[in-house]
């Protein structure tokens, strides 16, 4: 268990300065939360045409539980055990694919506030949406195949 022991020289040792970091990003991720969750929420009642509108807000979802993940990831990075090892695994599998999907939501997004015809057949979309598929694929299944990431056992 770490500790929070002043060494000779009256700093925090190795173990009880990771935790302080840990304990830091944990702030920042909630606070970048919410300010997303508000955006999004406050974006349903603006200007913006309905498409543009509920593409910005899932926006703003998406990348607040991109960050709750990630948070989760932190919490349980380094932890032993099965129960350890699963959250880490889990955590590192929906975030990539989380990233992604926000990812390809800007981008239709940019697309539709620019007013581009480039979305407006199935076909282009699915084409669009492929790489972000792939890595939801290659995320979910690196686990055995260490595509995008890796756990240590």
């Amino acid at each position: 268990m770490p500790r929070f022991e002043l060494g000779d020289s009256g700093h925090l040792d190795i173990e009880g300065m990771a935790l302080v970091v840990k304990a830091l990003k944990i702030e920042i991720f909630l606070l970048c939360m919410i300010v997303l969750i508000g955006l999004a929420a406050r974006s349903r009642r603006s200007l913006f045409s309905s498409t543009q509108q509920l593409l910005f807000s899932m926006l703003g979802y998406t990348s607040a539980a991109y960050i709750l993940f990630d948070m989760i990831w932190t919490l349980s990075d380094g932890a032993s055990g099965t129960l350890g090892i699963a959250a880490n695994w889990i955590s590192n599998a929906v975030s990539f694919s989380l990233f992604a999907v926000a990812c390809l939501i800007w981008f239709i997004y940019s697309e539709t506030v620019q007013g581009s015809r480039l979305l407006t057949s199935r076909y282009r979309v699915v084409l669009v949406a492929l790489p972000t598929a792939l890595v939801v694929v290659l995320a979910f299944t690196s686990y055995w195949t260490h595509a995008l990431f890796y756990i240590d056992l």
